[in-house]
């Protein structure tokens, strides 16, 4: 039994391609971007949808909340041979007949298959099943939120709608158009501010009536200059879900978007549906070379050994290349062996003995002197 409660006025989106959306059967992932141009609802979500035409496939997520829808490009109405709607709607295991169809000519984008409101708080379990054979099944964004607790920004993508609480409209006359769903104002300096937590934000609005010649404003993040946006005019009907403008991505913390409308007073007005928060952290791309920066304590990397080491490492380059120096350059120089010193024979000129040396030697020697007579000489 579902409880009485008011609808919530902020959303967490989920994109089709997130891993917590479990798809059974045969699904094919596509590229929205062919399908942005089609009817007057806007573009597809983040240029992608799961398609399928297999009987039986269905998908399923679970989620925490009292208000639940699921979009995406809705082909002509088309009831197959039975004359019924080919698709259900699934709810905690309960299934109805898909209540909408599309009853344009042409396809159109943004196209809510099915939508649960005042459920009671809690987990509950959310999806379609493919009934009968019939044309292609689009899935592109899951939305939900919970009256009761307003989601988190923390790692997610947060829809702010235009009745919320902490939009600050300016004091200029703002009108909401019954059934669409927004505020418009087409007084010039009129103002919408809103502080936000994140990395980006975008703006989507609807455009009742859509004869009214083209517009421009501004809007203004923080203390930065003002960013010019034009406000298209001039439509051969009114148009849903359209983005004006998103911002770049920045450092993830609260942000205070201004905007403002420039005129001329009574062509197209700023109006404003919705906005989307985005608030996913940064994530460091994969290498297989680490990439190291000493600033910022976020690092948390030692930087004095890390000094010290690559000093002592280019240290022992130096060392080891002076070694391969030095040993090649002692390779180089000849050896030097132990070489016998050259002895010069020099011829002398025998030198004869004095008289007085003689005498001398003659007298040393007188007792033992034998005199031999020169015969004895010759004969020798």
């Amino acid at each position: 039994m579902a409880a009485t409660v008011a609808a919530p006025t902020r959303w967490v989106v989920i994109d089709d391609s997130d891993s917590r959306i479990e798809y059974d059967g045969v699904w094919s992932v596509i590229d929205g971007t062919p399908l942005d141009s089609t009817g007057d609802a806007g573009s597809t979500y983040r240029a992608s949808e799961h398609s399928t035409t297999a009987v039986n496939a269905s998908f399923s997520f679970k989620f925490n909340g009292t208000n639940v829808f699921f979009q995406g490009t809705a082909p002509p109405l088309h009831l197959d041979v039975d004359g019924v709607i080919p698709w259900d709607c699934v709810l905690d295991g309960r299934s109805q007949v898909g209540r909408k169809i599309n009853a344009g000519l042409t396809s159109e984008n943004n196209f809510i298959y099915c939508k649960y409101d005042n459920l009671l708080p809690g987990e509950h379990t959310v999806g379609a099943r493919i009934t009968a054979e019939g044309p292609s099944f689009y899935l592109d964004r899951l939305v939900y939120g919970d009256v009761n607790s307003p989601p988190s920004s923390a790692n997610a993508i947060i829809q702010v709608d235009y009745n919320d609480p902490e939009v600050i409209y300016s004091n200029s006359p703002w009108m909401s158009y019954a059934g669409y769903g927004s505020k418009n104002s087409d007084e010039a300096e009129a103002t919408i501010s809103f502080d936000f937590t994140g990395n980006s934000i975008a703006w989507y609005t609807v455009v009742p009536n859509s004869m009214l010649n083209a517009s421009s404003a501004s809007y203004q993040i923080d203390d930065e200059a003002p960013v010019l946006f034009a406000i298209p005019g001039t439509f051969a009907t009114p148009q849903l879900y359209q983005k004006y403008f998103e911002t770049p991505m920045r450092e993830s913390k609260t942000h205070t978007l201004s905007v403002k409308y420039l005129g001329p007073t009574g062509a197209m007005p700023l109006s404003l549906s919705y906005m989307e928060v985005t608030n996913i952290p940064a994530t460091t791309p994969s290498s297989s070379s680490p990439t190291f920066s000493f600033e910022g304590v976020e690092n948390k990397i030692p930087i004095a050994p890390l000094v010290v080491g690559i000093v002592g490492g280019i240290g022992l380059l130096l060392l080891a290349a002076f070694l391969v120096w030095f040993w090649r350059r002692r390779r180089r120089r000849p050896v030097s062996r132990a070489v016998p010193p050259v002895v010069h024979m020099i011829k002398l000129r025998p030198r004869a003995p004095s008289v007085s040396s003689f005498e001398n030697e003659k007298k040393r020697h007188s007792g033992n002197l034998k005199v031999i007579p020169d015969e004895a000489w010759e004969a020798r």
